[in-house]
Formats: structure tokens, C-alpha cells, sequence
């Protein structure tokens, strides 16, 4: 038996991002996205960086954590009236321009960031000498 899933179900599809979604964005941005400002993600609207087509969804904008950010009001707006335009470049950075045309990169500052580099160290360290985190893993069976 086949079964196919309705597209109006999809969270990608919809508007407002889900609950665990909506907590991941925040946990990973910390803040408002634009450069400079400290208003805190949990104070911050979730944007869709590329714009969610209402009418055809499919069509891009999705909601998904690649196109989403925390913006503050004042800056969600800047960036829906065109003064500022943003795109995603991969692992929640930003990159802004300026009404001048100046780029200017933002990187996530989140606590879900912090932890993420920290279990990386943590890792790196933990290895034997010799070893490194992209080395191939094998496994040994005792014997008995």
C-alpha cells in the first residue's frame, strides 16, 4: 500500500515555523540577525530569509532552518522594505547589503553554537594521538 502525503501537511510548507523549529532558530542566533544588534532572539520575529510564497509554497521561501533568522521588528522591517537585503550562506550565516551596496557577514551566536563548537573540542581532545574526527572507525568484536 502507498500512501502520499498531503502537501498542506508539510511544515516546510506552512507559514510559521514549528515548535521545535522556532526553539532551534532561536537557540542557534542568540540575537537579532542585523549586524550590530543585541535584542534577544526570544524578543525577535523568525524571518524567512528567501520571502514564503502564501500562494504557492512549493515555490520557494520554505520554512526551514536554512531560511530562517531571528530579526528584531525594527530590522525585520528594514529588511521587508528592500533597504537592506540579506541571503543565507550555510550554517546560519548571513550576509548583508547595505543600501550603499556594502556586504556585511553575521554568524549565529547562539547557545545551541557555543555548544556545538564545544563538543567538537571536546572531541578533538578526547581522541588518541594519531587519531583525528574525519579518520575511519573500525570496531572489534571480543573475543570469547
Amino acid at each position: 500500500m502507498t500512501y502520499i502525503r498531503n502537501a498542506a501537511t508539510r511544515p516546510e510548507l506552512t507559514y510559521a515555523p514549528g515548535t521545535a523549529l522556532g526553539r532551534r532558530i532561536r537557540a542557534r542566533d542568540g540575537n537579532c540577525r542585523f549586524p550590530n544588534c543585541q535584542v534577544s532572539a526570544r524578543l525577535c520575529d523568525i524571518d524567512h530569509t528567501t520571502p514564503f510564497d502564501r500562494n504557492r509554497p512549493e515555490n520557494g521561501g520554505l520554512t526551514v532552518e536554512s531560511n530562517l533568522a531571528c530579526l528584531c521588528r525594527r530590522h525585520h522591517r528594514l529588511k521587508t522594505d528592500g533597504s537592506w537585503t540579506v541571503r543565507q550562506t550555510g550554517a546560519g550565516k548571513l550576509e548583508w547589503t547595505t543600501p550603499r551596496g556594502e556586504i556585511i557577514r553575521t554568524e549565529p551566536e547562539g547557545a545551541a553554537i557555543e555548544l556545538t563548537h564545544n563538543h567538537i573540542r571536546e572531541m578533538q581532545h578526547s581522541l588518541p594521538s594519531g587519531c583525528s574526527p574525519n579518520s575511519p572507525t573500525t570496531s572489534r568484536t571480543p573475543s570469547t
